[in-house]
């Protein structure tokens, strides 16, 4: 996924207050029923309890908490749903279909219980000869023979095919001495070739259906197939027919998704590799990285609400494209390289301006929506008691609580004794931060 298909990030400031926890969940909302636009609401830290309760009031999850806009190796990597990964027990040959089929520079290899093995790679199938040629070598050879049969178009004369033979292999083609008597063994002859190997498993290449079948050494072998391939070919489907665990290449590195891409990039630019498998701390494999993830530069989309100065902002919002600001601070955010939708109005609160949006655009925000907007607007002008509280502030908040089915809080808040009970416990009105847990106590009470 590129950053052109990413959803947009809402995001408030570092500290998070309930301004900006519940105006990142509004204005995701907003984008989504408003203008149609896929997006998602974080924090930039941990909840106050003031916060924690809004939510819960109010019945609505925490937003995800991210600590960093700087990408990581899961942003830009092909994801597990979306790959083809083979296992141990698959054969060379689907491993060479696969890649030839689809150019593939490797493919992920996982082994018992799901865990990433390794992988096969084109540079490996591209040594393949070698194995070809020390077939015959080998003490012990696994081979997929029941799918071996079926590619060379073999026809099983005598006996059954095991699905899976193990044991050496003695192939005539490359005038070795045939296997020890007694010993478990497949035999590659060329058909009517006279000679009288000890082995339970025979093929006989180069045979036609109506060939007469030589008694020796048919006789002594368990199983016999027929094959109109010649010798060469069907050691080469032999070869193919191996279980990939013996070529699976273990030893190159592999990258964690937690990573930073900027981090792997310089380790990725030391290696000639064409591609690299990323696996999560348990060894499950999660996805791939190739060179062509790091040619398109990615990014998070971001539009942050509740602030505007980097100084309040999540760490790496330089490498991410902030596309909007939604705010009622003072500016202080350094310059774009596109246009942006900015707006910031001189209100109490940011969440008043994103249900002006709503209000304006003719749509009524959901009941708990429209319940975080109004706790945001209360907390953030001290019960609408704020100096910075404006006429907006009083409408919007007026206009939430019916939304909300929480007409008893204005109510409550035009008492008299409210106002003075809020003097004689903060001492100084706007000192904010002694005005907080109020807002909650006055929740909890009208709640009950």
């Amino acid at each position: 996924m590129n950053s052109s298909e990413s959803p947009l990030m809402v995001i408030g400031h570092k500290n998070p207050d309930t301004d900006s926890i519940c105006s990142a969940i509004a204005y995701a909302r907003d984008k989504h029923d408003v203008a149609g636009v896929a997006a998602v609401p974080y924090r930039a830290g941990n909840l106050n309890p003031q916060t924690g309760f809004v939510l819960d009031h109010f019945g609505v999850a925490a937003p995800e908490q991210v600590s960093t806009l700087l990408p990581r190796i899961s942003d830009i990597m092909i994801q597990r749903k979306d790959l083809l990964a083979l296992t141990e027990d698959d054969t060379v040959g689907t491993a060479r279909e696969i890649i030839m089929e689809r150019r593939f520079a490797f493919l992920p290899v996982v082994g018992e219980g799901g865990r990433y093995a390794g992988k096969i790679s084109s540079l490996r199938l591209a040594g393949l000869l070698e194995d070809l040629a020390d077939l015959g070598r080998r003490p012990q050879t696994v081979i997929r023979f029941a799918g071996f049969v079926e590619a060379v178009g073999g026809n099983v004369v005598r006996g059954d095919a095991p699905d899976v033979f193990e044991g050496g292999v003695w192939l005539q083609c490359l005038g070795r001495e045939p296997a020890a008597a007694g010993t478990s063994s497949l035999a590659v002859l060329a058909g009517g070739s006279g000679l009288t190997p000890d082995a339970e498993i025979i093929v006989l290449c180069s045979t036609k259906p109506g060939d007469e079948i030589p008694a020796d050494p048919v006789s002594r072998a368990s199983c016999v197939v027929t094959t109109p391939m010649d010798p060469l070919e069907v050691t080469t489907r032999l070869c193919l027919a191996m279980p990939l665990r013996d070529f699976v290449e273990r030893q190159y590195p592999t990258f964690k998704p937690y990573e930073l891409v900027r981090d792997v990039q310089k380790e990725i630019r030391k290696s000639n590799e064409g591609g690299f498998s990323v696996v999560d701390d348990d060894g499950f494999l999660c996805g791939v990285i190739t060179r062509l993830s790091f040619l398109s530069p990615w990014k998070f989309r971001v539009a942050l609400v509740d602030h505007n100065e980097l100084s309040q902002c999540v760490d790496g919002v330089e490498e991410a494209e902030v596309e909007e600001i939604i705010d009622h601070h003072r500016l202080g955010y350094r310059g774009t390289d596109q246009p942006i939708t900015f707006i910031n109005k001189v209100v109490g609160c940011t969440a008043t301006i994103i249900a002006e949006l709503y209000r304006n655009a003719g749509k009524e925000p959901p009941a708990d929506i429209a319940g975080l907007m109004l706790a945001a607007i209360l907390s953030d002008t001290v019960i609408l008691q704020s100096p910075t509280t404006t006429p907006l502030d009083q409408r919007m908040a007026e206009w939430l609580a019916g939304l909300a089915g929480e007409e008893k809080i204005i109510a409550a808040i035009t008492y008299p004794q409210v106002g003075e009970n809020l003097f004689e416990m903060s001492g100084v009105l706007s000192r904010k931060k002694q005005m907080m847990p109020y807002l909650t106590d006055l929740l909890r009470q009208l709640d009950g």
